[in-house]
């Protein structure tokens, strides 16, 4: 339809350039025919123009008829006004065209406003669409393995790891309420509720900033509702062996942009190789 009504305004814009071409043509045509009046010559070659001109050297006539008589040539005042007339109707057909290109500007800025419009209103449907969706995955689960910390050549303390791994989890147990299940060398907690991660985040920070002699490395997965997938992300997530930090794949880091409430930033940590193929980290950092 859009095209259809650009058609039309192209063909208007044409017909009336075709109607100035004719008054142009007819404005030459008509001095002929004046010239040849008064010299009282006969050119036929103007015999296919001759009745257009005749009716407008009438309706010229009825609007201003004097004539005279010059060196025995009689000047009619008709022609003149009828040359008038056609410069006039030139001028006419460039004020037409005008209203035609301005009438065409005010629709071209129309459709491009309802566009947009329409554009913004399908946005924000995809955009409530994704919200629904990314909503609807609420189950996620973090995984905290530890490793012993490297000890100095003077150091003869060694770390019992099944005694800080017992320790760790009965502090996240009792602040969490939520019993681990093992995963390789890991725990692995799983939650039921993402909107509320940030205060499981706040637990695991505790644990990731204590000054046990462990590293902990700890990754949050988002559930794909496929406990076989979710396993293998989780493990993938492990094996690249972030310390320090509290990691996550893209697509955790991607839900967590729809929490309505978020108390930690989300930054890129880098891109490694699972072997497979790559695999896009990101961490949580405090955004105090």
């Amino acid at each position: 339809m859009h095209k259809f009504i650009l058609g039309v305004f192209n063909f208007l814009k044409n017909l009336v350039y075709l109607f100035k071409l004719f008054f142009i043509f007819s404005t030459m045509m008509l001095t002929f025919y004046w010239i040849q009046n008064i010299i009282k010559a006969d050119w036929s070659w103007l015999n296919f123009i001759k009745p257009f001109l005749d009716g407008l050297l009438n309706v010229a006539n009825s609007i201003y008829s004097i004539s005279f008589t010059f060196f025995g040539a009689t000047l009619e005042f008709k022609y003149l006004s009828a040359v008038i007339i056609l410069i006039g109707l030139v001028f006419l057909m460039n004020l037409i065209t005008m209203g035609i290109c301005m009438l065409e500007g005010l629709y071209k800025s129309g459709h491009f406003l309802c566009k947009k419009v329409e554009e913004a209103a399908m946005n924000k449907s995809l955009q409530d669409d994704m919200t629904k969706i990314q909503k609807q995955i609420s189950k996620y689960s973090i995984v905290v393995t530890t490793y012993p910390k490297e000890q100095n050549a003077y150091s003869k303390l060694a770390v019992d790891m099944d005694e800080q791994n017992r320790i760790m989890n009965k502090f996240l147990m009792g602040e969490l309420n939520v019993n681990p299940s093992r995963l390789g060398e890991g725990f692995v907690y799983n939650f039921n509720d993402f909107e509320k991660i940030d205060y499981a985040l706040d637990v695991f920070f505790r644990v990731l900033n204590s000054k046990a002699p462990v590293n902990y490395s700890i990754n949050v997965q988002i559930s794909t509702n496929n406990p076989v997938r979710d396993k293998e992300l989780m493990e993938k997530l492990v094996k690249l062996k972030v310390l320090g930090k509290i990691s996550m794949g893209s697509d955790t880091a991607y839900r967590y942009e729809y929490n309505q409430i978020r108390r930690y930033d989300t930054c890129q940590i880098g891109l490694f190789s699972d072997g497979a193929g790559t695999l896009e980290m990101h961490e949580f950092k405090s955004s105090l």
